[in-house]
């Protein structure tokens, strides 16, 4: 089974959306974040053993015929099909999404994001062609949904769905908090096989950029915060200092042309220690130099 992960397309005549920022937004001076969360969820469902496909639609500022026909012209059979989204975009998204039900009638189609699993009830009555939400961290939710497709298994036991029933709205058990974080997939080899980094702009850091993840969660409690909030919870679950050194090297190796490494972290430096650790380890392998 084909499954494909989409940022959908959303204003592209203003400038790039950047539905992944903290505050999703399109911006004077083109920034743009990636979409680091769709991404990994990519990343495990392609480590299970399933063919993905990738659009990030903003990145390319493709509007909605243009993001319809690169998916068309991939003439791919879907059977899953993920959408990230954002509360500002909401309503575009699930129209992109309910357009492509149309197109592939036999795939799942699927919501991610903070905006659904705020509201995930509310977001699937918008449009009876939006078949399920994605509640919380979506990276094993995503992959245990392809797997039950594929097998044709009940979506009762994928936990973390939201879903129609029998004209229904089911809800299925929370999906636990992932603890080893380092069981995810590197973002950067994502980004190799996926996507262009001229593509995305950070005006903190030096062009071209990549964003990274080295953990999840924030133990913080600031109101304002959306993904703590939502998403990823007050449990702070961080990758190994060999783990995110190895990310850096890799980095290192196969993109030249980055200037610049962009930890997205909520609060990276909250452990001191480990920060110490993953700093001395980059020294180590003469990493500080680059």
């Amino acid at each position: 089974m084909k499954v494909l992960f989409v940022n959908p397309p959303f204003k592209a005549e203003y400038g790039k959306y950047s539905r992944e920022a903290r505050s999703a937004m399109i911006t004077n001076s083109g920034v743009i974040y990636y979409p680091l969360w769709l991404l990994y969820a990519a990343g495990v469902t392609q480590e299970a053993g399933f063919e993905v496909d990738f659009l990030d639609a903003p990145a390319k500022q493709m509007n909605f015929e243009k993001s319809i026909k690169w998916i068309k012209e991939k003439n791919n059979d879907y059977g899953l099909i993920v959408l990230d989204t954002s509360t500002p975009s909401i309503y575009n998204d699930v129209k992109f999404g309910a357009k492509l039900k149309e197109l592939f009638p036999k795939a799942f189609v699927v919501l991610m994001g903070t905006h659904p699993t705020a509201l995930p009830e509310e977001t699937l009555k918008l449009n009876d062609n939006i078949d399920g939400i994605a509640k919380g961290e979506a990276d094993y939710i995503i992959r245990d949904l392809a797997i039950a497709l594929n097998k044709g298994e009940s979506l009762e036991t994928v936990k973390g769905l939201v879903y129609r029933k029998d004209g229904e709205i089911k809800i299925n058990e929370e999906m636990p908090l992932i603890t080893d974080v380092d069981a995810i997939p590197w973002a950067a080899k994502l980004i190799k096989q996926f996507l262009d980094p001229k593509d995305y702009f950070f005006a903190a850091a030096a062009f071209p950029e990549i964003q990274i993840f080295t953990g999840r969660g924030c133990p913080a409690r600031c109101y304002f915060c959306v993904f703590p909030q939502t998403i990823h919870g007050h449990k702070y679950r961080v990758r190994s200092a060999q783990n995110v050194v190895g990310e850096f090297e890799y980095i290192v190796n196969n993109f030249p042309d980055v200037k610049e490494i962009v930890i997205e972290d909520d609060t990276f430096t909250i452990n001191k220690e480990r920060t110490q650790e993953i700093c001395k380890l980059l020294i180590e392998k003469g990493l500080n130099k680059r």
